[in-house]
C-alpha cells in the first residue's frame, strides 16, 4: 500500500467518511500496533505508519522496510516466522483489495469516530442529544452524531451522518462547526437542520433561527475545518443543497416557512386587512419571515387587499393574495416574485 493511500484513509477514518471495509482495515492497524484508536496531527501519521512496518519486521524477524516485507520470499522451509509474516501481510493485502475492489458499495456512516462519543438513534423517532455547551440536536431515525466528551476552548465540532435539527447555543468566539459528507456549516448561535443523502452524494441544510455558514470542507494542517471553494450564508427559511457530482450549492426556501417569534414579539401582526394596500401586506409578510417578496410590477402595490390572512401558511397567504390580484407568484431561489393584471 502506497504512503498516500495510507494517509488518505486515515484521513477518511478520523473524519468518519471512511466505508465500514475501510474503518475495518484502519482498526487492524491500530490493533497490530497495540494502540486504541484516536485522532491523530498530521504530523503523527507518518510515525503511526514507521511503527507499523516496525511492528510487522518484529513479528517477522525481517526489516523494517515495507518494499521488503512486501517483496514474496524464496522458496524455502517455513518457519514460524514466515508464517506469522504470511498470515500479516494476508491481513493486509486483503484491507487492500477491500479498498480497490469493495464490490458492493458500502452505506455511508460515520461509525465511531476515534476519540469521540457516537450516538446513532435506532429509534423509530426523533431522540434528544444535550452537548456539554447545553446545545440539543434533535436525532433522526437512522442517524448518527459523533462528537467530543469536552469541546475546545476556542471552537465546538461535531459529525453527522443522516438528519438532525440543531439547536445551539450561542457562545462569542466558540463556533460550532457540523461537518457532514463534503459540506461543513458553521454557526455561533441558531437553530437548523442538516439532512444528508444515505450515500453522502446530496446534503441539506435549512435555518430555523439565527444565520449560517455553509461551505465546501477542508483542513488545514493543524487539522481544523478551513473555509474554501464555494460557500454560502444562509438565514431564517432558507435552505441550500450540496450536490456532491459538481460541488454546487443550489439555494432555495424551505418546505414550509415558519413566522420567526422574534420578529413580531414586540408588535404581533395579525394579517387581518381591510382595503389595505398590498405593498404594507407584503411589508408585513416579509418582517414576519424574512423572506424576500417583490413585486413584477410596482404598480400592483397600491392595489387594496381585503383579507384575513392570519392563522394561514406562508404559500396559502401568497395564493389568496395572487387570487385577488388576478396574478401568481414565483419562487426564484431565496426570492418570491409576483406577477399579476393588478386591481384595474
Amino acid at each position: 500500500m502506497s504512503h498516500s493511500t495510507f494517509t488518505d484513509l486515515l484521513k477518511k477514518y478520523q473524519l468518519g467518511t471512511a466505508t465500514e471495509s475501510e474503518r475495518k482495515v484502519v482498526e487492524q492497524w491500530y490493533a497490530l500496533i497495540e494502540e486504541e484508536p484516536r485522532i491523530l496531527d498530521p504530523e503523527e501519521w507518518n510515525t503511526v505508519e514507521e511503527r507499523l512496518w516496525q511492528k510487522l519486521a518484529e513479528k517477522t524477524g525481517r526489516p523494517a522496510d515495507p518494499a521488503r516485507v512486501a517483496a514474496v520470499p524464496r522458496p524455502q522451509k517455513l518457519t514460524r516466522y514466515v508464517v506469522a509474516a504470511t498470515f500479516l501481510l494476508a491481513a493486509m493485502l486483503l484491507g487492500f483489495l477491500l479498498l480497490r475492489y469493495p464490490g458492493e458499495k458500502a452505506p455511508a456512516d460515520t461509525g465511531a469516530i476515534a476519540g469521540l462519543k457516537s450516538v446513532r438513534n435506532t429509534d423509530e423517532k426523533e431522540i434528544s442529544v444535550l452537548l456539554e455547551d447545553s446545545s440539543t440536536v434533535l436525532l433522526a431515525p437512522g442517524s448518527e452524531l459523533s462528537y467530543p466528551e469536552h469541546f475546545r476552548s476556542d471552537s465546538r465540532e461535531v459529525y453527522l451522518s443522516g438528519e438532525a435539527f440543531f439547536v445551539i447555543a450561542r457562545q462569542a468566539g466558540r463556533p460550532f462547526f457540523v461537518n457532514a459528507g463534503k459540506i461543513t456549516t458553521k454557526v455561533l448561535g441558531t437553530s437548523f437542520r442538516v439532512k444528508s443523502s444515505h450515500d453522502g452524494a446530496e446534503i441539506e441544510v435549512s435555518v430555523r433561527t439565527g444565520k449560517v455558514s455553509v461551505y465546501e470542507k477542508a483542513r488545514k494542517n493543524n487539522g481544523r475545518p478551513d473555509k474554501t471553494g464555494n460557500s454560502i450564508i444562509l438565514t431564517p427559511n432558507q435552505q441550500v443543497t450540496f450536490r456532491e457530482e459538481n460541488g454546487a450549492f443550489i439555494t432555495g426556501l424551505v418546505e414550509n416557512p415558519e413566522i420567526l417569534p422574534e420578529a413580531t414579539r414586540q408588535h404581533p401582526v395579525l394579517f387581518d386587512y381591510r382595503d389595505t394596500e398590498l405593498s404594507k401586506v407584503l411589508a408585513d409578510l416579509k418582517k414576519a419571515y424574512l423572506i424576500d417578496l417583490e413585486l413584477e410590477k410596482k404598480s400592483l402595490g397600491d392595489c387594496p387587499l381585503t383579507a384575513n390572512l392570519g392563522g394561514k401558511d406562508l404559500f396559502v397567504q401568497l395564493d389568496l393574495i395572487c387570487a385577488a390580484i388576478q396574478g401568481s407568484y414565483q419562487i426564484q431561489g431565496t426570492t418570491i416574485l409576483i406577477s399579476g393584471r393588478g386591481c384595474e
